[in-house]
């Protein structure tokens, strides 16, 4: 992307004043322009955000067990999913654990956007030494995979939600910074930033008027494709018992619970592997369709 509006043509700058320099991306993007995939994707996720809202309302409880109806398979009266090993409805499940899947793929991403776009665009405004340091630091947990970074920390503060969330805010911040520094040393020397900055602007007018509405769009594209990485990892730290504990109907440790019947019930234990598929897909394919979309109405 270049600084050029995204529907209002080329940037330009007033020469005096406050606002000097202040222009920035608009991101003027209407559902009538979004292509299929993009239009089925944002379907997908706005019924798995209204089954986590209205969840409780929807199904029964899911952690009601029934021994005698355990382990029924798909189409079962009264189960439309089946029953797991305890007898717990496989539905009633899979929508309450809608909620804890979404936290653990939206709020790592959102606390990882806010700590790390702000580490980026300072370290992008700095100069010389100050900028190499930030960018050293951050290349240290940037040398780790993001998986096994989260798999480390979360081993090493312990099984719960909150450790699960600060471990992959801790992995995702990194990438976030990488991108706010690239896209900062893009536009810092850009007319519209420099004329702010020959007009006297304070070095926070400018980022909050100047580089944070052009920095923001890559980076939501960005952190948009990653909550569906930041679901299928936080399902990977609930399957190795480093997330959420029993009974909690979070779909990694679903599996977890369903894999010793794998051979026997290989359905039941495919339901939450296929919906984190969906989901995840879902995620990936909208942040996609947004950056391909930011491409056509530049």
């Amino acid at each position: 992307m270049t600084e050029t509006t995204l529907a209002a043509g080329p940037l330009t700058a007033p020469a005096t004043g406050r606002a000097a320099g202040l222009t920035h991306r608009r991101m003027q993007w209407s559902v009538r322009r979004w292509p299929w995939d993009l239009r089925i994707s944002a379907a997908v996720l706005v019924l798995i955000v209204g089954a986590a809202l209205i969840a409780p309302f929807l199904v029964d409880d899911p952690d009601a067990m029934n021994v005698a109806n355990r382990l029924r398979g798909i189409g079962t009266a009264g189960h439309i999913l089946g029953t797991d090993a305890l007898g717990r409805d496989m539905l009633a499940r899979m929508v309450d654990g809608t909620r804890v899947t979404l936290i653990a793929g939206l709020l790592p991403v959102a606390i990882a956007t806010v700590v790390g776009s702000g580490i980026g665009i300072c370290a992008g405004l700095a100069r010389g030494r100050t900028h190499s340091v930030i960018m050293r630091i951050l290349d240290v947990f940037y040398a780790f995979p993001a998986v096994l970074l989260a798999i480390a920390i979360a081993a090493a503060l312990g099984s719960g939600i909150t450790n699960v969330i600060a471990a992959l805010t801790v992995a995702f911040i990194p990438p976030i910074a990488r991108v706010a520094d690239t896209e900062t040393l893009r536009l810092r020397h850009m007319d519209f930033v420099e004329a702010a900055e020959a007009s006297g602007a304070t070095r926070s007018t400018i980022v909050v008027r100047q580089v944070l509405p052009n920095v923001a769009p890559p980076l939501l594209v960005y952190c948009t494709a990653l909550v569906g990485v930041s679901i299928v990892y936080a399902a990977g730290l609930s399957f190795l018992g480093l997330s959420v504990a029993p009974p909690s109907p979070e779909w990694g440790l679903m599996i977890s619970d369903l894999r010793q019947f794998i051979s026997s019930k290989p359905e039941l234990a495919l339901i939450p592997a296929v919906a984190i598929l969906l989901v995840s897909v879902a995620f990936n394919v909208l942040g996609e369709g947004l950056r391909k979309l930011g491409r056509v109405t530049r």
